[in-house]
């Protein structure tokens, strides 16, 4: 198992995957429990991971700061393959190993509900209901640790 930094452009087609017809940005200004500010996407670089096995990308995920202690958790996928065999635990690892880096306290998320599952063996609360409501690929939730 690897885990490699990638770019951007590496990670659209899984982050396709995930929200197929969307138009995709490096960074979200959406912030914990709702709302967005502008100024993440100005003011905090992204950061793009891939979990190589035999050669193979098996999976990929990407954070950014929202704000000084927390950082987003944002757009965790697991070739469909591999999935259930934890190999997400090493990629929350990379974004959890990121955003101490960047001096983070807290680590969060908005995973979906068929995946939430994933997100508490990696040790996040769950800090909201279900929100369907505005949203094109839900429910979802917030989910939020301590790093």
């Amino acid at each position: 198992m690897n885990i490699k930094k990638i770019t951007f452009d590496k990670i659209i087609p899984f982050w396709h995957k995930l929200w197929p017809n969307s138009v995709l940005q490096p960074t979200s200004s959406m912030v914990y429990l709702g709302g967005h500010d502008i100024n993440i996407t100005k003011y905090f670089t992204p950061s793009f991971f891939a979990l190589e096995k035999d050669d193979n990308v098996i999976g990929v995920v990407s954070g950014h700061r929202s704000n000084r202690e927390f950082y987003r958790l944002r757009g965790i996928y697991i070739d469909k393959d591999y999935r259930r065999q934890r190999y997400s635990k090493n990629l929350f690892e990379a974004i959890d190993i990121q955003a101490k880096q960047e001096n983070c306290n807290f680590v969060w998320s908005f995973p979906r509900k068929d995946s939430l599952y994933s997100y508490l063996k990696a040790n996040f609360q769950q800090t909201s209901h279900f929100i369907n409501k505005n949203i094109d690929y839900g429910p979802n939730c917030y989910v939020l640790k301590k790093v």
